[in-house]
Formats: C-alpha cells, sequence, structure tokens
C-alpha cells in the first residue's frame, strides 16, 4: 500500500507536473499564437496599406491620364467646332460681300442711267430756256415796236396786244 501510495503520490505528481507541463505549454503556445497573430495582423495591416496606397497611386494615375484624354479630346473637338464656325462665318462674309458688291453695281448702274438722264434733262431744260429767252428778245424787241407805234399811232388795240403778248411770255418764261 505503501508503494500503492507512493506510485499513487508519483501519478499524482506526475499528472499535475503534466498539467503544469500542459497549462505551461498551452500558455506558451497561445502566447506565441498572439504574437504570431499580432505580427500577421501588422503584416496584413501593413500590406493592405501598403496596396491602398498602390491602388490610390493607379487610381490617380489612370485618373490623370483619363483627365488628360478628355482635355486633349475636348481641345481637339473644339478646335473643330472653332474651324467649323470659322469656315461658316467665312462663308458668310464671302456670301454678304458678293451680294453688296452686286449690289454696289447695281447701284452705281442705276446712279449713272440717272445720271444721263438728269443731264439729258438738263440739256432739254438748257435748249428750252436758250429758246425761250430768244422768244422774250423778239418779244421785247416786238413790244418795243409796239409802244414806238403807239406813241405814233393812235390805235390802243395794236398796243394792248403786244403788251399782251409780252405778258404772257414773260408768264411762260417765269413758269419755266
Amino acid at each position: 500500500t505503501r508503494e500503492a501510495e507512493g506510485k499513487q503520490r508519483i501519478d499524482q505528481e506526475l499528472g499535475e507536473w503534466a498539467d503544469g507541463e500542459r497549462k505551461r505549454r498551452r500558455e506558451q503556445l497561445e502566447s506565441e499564437f498572439e504574437e504570431t497573430l499580432k505580427a500577421e495582423r501588422l503584416r496584413l495591416e501593413d500590406e493592405l496599406e501598403r496596396k491602398k496606397l498602390e491602388l490610390d497611386n493607379d487610381i490617380k494615375t489612370k485618373v490623370a491620364k483619363h483627365r488628360k484624354d478628355i482635355q486633349q479630346q475636348f481641345e481637339e473637338e473644339k478646335d473643330q467646332v472653332f474651324q467649323e464656325l470659322q469656315s461658316a462665318h467665312d462663308k458668310q462674309v464671302r456670301d454678304e460681300r458678293t451680294r453688296l458688291q452686286q449690289e454696289l453695281r447695281t447701284q452705281k448702274g442705276l446712279i449713272a442711267s440717272e445720271v444721263t438722264e438728269f443731264g439729258d434733262h438738263i440739256t432739254q431744260l438748257e435748249s428750252r430756256n436758250e429758246e425761250l429767252r430768244k422768244r422774250a428778245t423778239e418779244l421785247e424787241g416786238l413790244l418795243e415796236e409796239a409802244r414806238a407805234w403807239q406813241r405814233d399811232s393812235a390805235s390802243n388795240a395794236e398796243a394792248d396786244r403786244a403788251h399782251t403778248q409780252l405778258e404772257d411770255a414773260q408768264a411762260v418764261q417765269a413758269k419755266t
């Protein structure tokens, strides 16, 4: 029984030692696991942060490239639209210039025609004026003759006729 007690005590001490050893080993493993877990977490967080930075940089690069491409495309389209507008404007200017030149030629033709007609009319009026002056001179001569005849003769009828003709001639001359 002593032997059994000793064996039991040894078994008990061995069990306690084994339990303590298992507990110490488990605590050690848990501690190592926690350190490994912390290290892995830190590594993963660092890798995540690095990948975020890489992704941000990649996105920034792609956005910058896209922005540059869009800007270039905008500039090309702007230049094209400007050229189209400039061409349309130039065509409108040419068309308007052509229209105005044609209108000017027409106006010049009309003015030249009117000047010619006016010159012809002036010539006719001058000719008519000359005729009327000659007629007035003739009538003045007749009037002078009539006055002389009136003085010389007792006939008032002839003097009245000459005077009427002179007044008629003066009225015609005044109208023209």
